[in-house]
């Protein structure tokens, strides 16, 4: 789109102490690398066989735990898995872009306007949506692409249509960095038994969180303090190290998620002139290149460019019990 997105390839790191999860992880890897995605598996306290890199292993030593992330507690592990193309990028500076390039290509954009309600013709039986009602007046569309985020569920129904998409409230405590992840670029670490995660930002500030994915459903955004005694017990039970980490501050956003951890994407059943993207539980701004793309091409009635099963991401599949649920969730 023109611009920096601070894009960078940190890889991420999952690690586990439970058997079972560690045959998922092989199982996604094997799926990855029939893809060409470089996907390593690593296997007991030691790390097995695997390879993380000579880079890594020189700064480290032998020990692959420890060369991708220092200060590493690996003596109950299982094992986990790494793939050095996974990174990150700024999801303000992506949302600019896009928007920046929208207009360049004529599109209006209008800020400070709410939408309140789907709208649907009046003194007409026909299932269809005709626009949305705003806090600045009628719009009306030949598609209406609803992607309200944690909203969805509540805009989707002022036309009748049942999202299963809830708001979850989650929370991220910003620390300090300790100076054995002050250097270099060290992966997003995730120990998925807790939930818990370790991400340090470009500017150096250590993002931690995960573990209150079991929360109820909820948009307050008020810090839950008491939340950060589980953050701090995960942190230092997988990285003792991190009892050096000072804490900064703390922030809360909402989470759209669905039943299966999957988003909801296409057309509502029995229902035309709407098209629906969201409940992405956690990992919209990874796919929302690839959803923006098939988006696209469902409003203009165009084959998707690329090949993919779009049945496990119908808004109909709790219907119908096409339903695969995500399991590597933080």
């Amino acid at each position: 789109m023109g611009g920096d997105i601070g894009f960078r390839q940190h890889g991420y790191f999952f690690v586990t102490a439970r058997k079972e999860t560690l045959a998922g992880l092989k199982a996604a890897a094997e799926l990855q690398r029939s893809l060409g995605v470089p996907t390593r598996i690593l296997e007991g306290p030691s790390g097995g066989e695997a390879v993380v890199g000579e880079a890594a292993r020189t700064r480290a030593g032998a020990n692959p735990y420890e060369a991708l992330f220092p200060g590493i507690r690996t003596e109950d592990l299982a094992g986990g898995s790494f793939c050095p193309l996974d990174g990150s990028a700024d999801p303000s500076l992506v949302l600019d872009g896009y928007l920046r390039q929208a207009v360049r290509l004529g599109a209006k954009l209008i800020t400070g306007c709410h939408v309140t309600s789907l709208t649907r013709p009046e003194n007409d039986d026909s299932d269809k949506v005709s626009g949305v009602q705003t806090s600045a007046g009628p719009i009306s569309a030949g598609t209406v692409i609803l992607t309200a985020g944690p909203t969805m569920a509540t805009l989707a129904a002022t036309a009748g249509v049942d999202l299963p998409i809830r708001p979850y409230r989650r929370q991220v405590f910003v620390f300090w960095t300790p100076p054995e992840l002050a250097t270099g670029d060290p992966p997003l670490l995730v120990d998925l038994d807790t939930g818990w995660y370790a991400h340090r930002e470009k500017g150096g500030a250590l993002l931690m969180g995960g573990t209150d994915r079991d929360t109820a459903p909820g948009t307050s955004q008020a810090v839950d303090w008491p939340g950060l005694d589980t953050v701090a017990a995960a942190a230092l039970k997988r990285v003792p190290r991190l009892a050096e980490a000072g804490l900064v501050r703390a922030y809360v956003g909402i989470r759209a998620l669905t039943p299966d951890f999957h988003a909801i994407v296409g057309r509502p059943g029995g229902l035309s002139g709407i098209l629906v993207a969201g409940g992405f539980s956690g990992h919209g701004f990874m796919h929302s290149p690839a959803i923006g793309e098939i988006i696209a091409a469902m409003a203009l009635e165009r084959p998707v460019p690329f090949e993919i099963d779009l049945a496990h991401l119908s808004p109909d599949r709790f219907d119908t019990q096409q339903v695969h649920a995500e399991r590597a969730i933080f």
